[in-house]
């Protein structure tokens, strides 16, 4: 079972509300240790609280203005249960984030097994070229967004899939299929139905 981070919301008038919910975002690491929600209002659940330093109780707020999957402005409570302190983006500077030294990702295939890739840096991590799809060409596009040495997005060069390791796992365990190739997602898959494979 995933942690459960504690957090607080208030409307500015010293009144706060307190919520728990279990962690389903690991941004520190390969643990969970984040809350996904919709805190901008957009519709999307493309948003984050972030218990940073692990003590149960949410310290940063993460706002994906430009939905691209990443939170581009970050706050923390200012004190009167209002998210209302713009913080640096915390990720570069985080204790709880293992940088990939050795400058390799680690991977795990869909048949499940462990593959190693040369990284590069990413402005949101590290990345590396693979051979996701077995066709001989590392064309692939492996993304780890937490800088834990471990990829948890591919992006794959033809066919409109990117898989996610939505779970820290170190597996594959969803994936977004562009049928038509048309830039948007059609259909999603998990492991055991049909159209998860390659």
């Amino acid at each position: 079972m995933d942690p459960v981070i504690e957090y607080v919301f208030g409307v500015g008038d010293g009144s706060t509300t307190t919520w728990t919910s279990p962690a389903d975002t690991a941004l520190g690491g390969g643990v969970a240790d984040a809350i996904r929600l919709d805190f901008d209002g957009d519709g999307k659940v493309d948003d984050v609280l972030w218990d940073e330093n692990g003590d149960g109780r949410a310290d940063l707020c993460g706002l994906d203005l430009d939905d691209d999957g990443s939170p581009e402005k970050w706050f923390s409570d200012n004190g009167s249960g209002v998210w209302g302190r713009s913080e640096a983006d915390p990720r570069a500077e985080s204790p709880h984030t293992p940088q990939s030294a050795d400058g390799h990702l680690v991977w795990t295939s869909l048949d499940g097994t462990s593959q190693t890739a040369t990284a590069s840096a990413d402005v949101e991590g590290t990345r590396a070229m693979i051979d996701f799809t077995g066709d001989g060409e590392a064309g692939d596009l492996l993304y780890d967004r937490d800088s834990d040495g471990h990829g948890e997005i591919v992006v794959v060069r033809s066919g409109g899939r990117v898989y996610f390791d939505t779970d820290g796992d170190q597996r594959f365990d969803q994936v977004l299929i562009d049928h038509d190739l048309d830039g948007t997602a059609d259909d999603v898959a998990v492991p055991g139905e049909p159209g998860f494979g390659l």
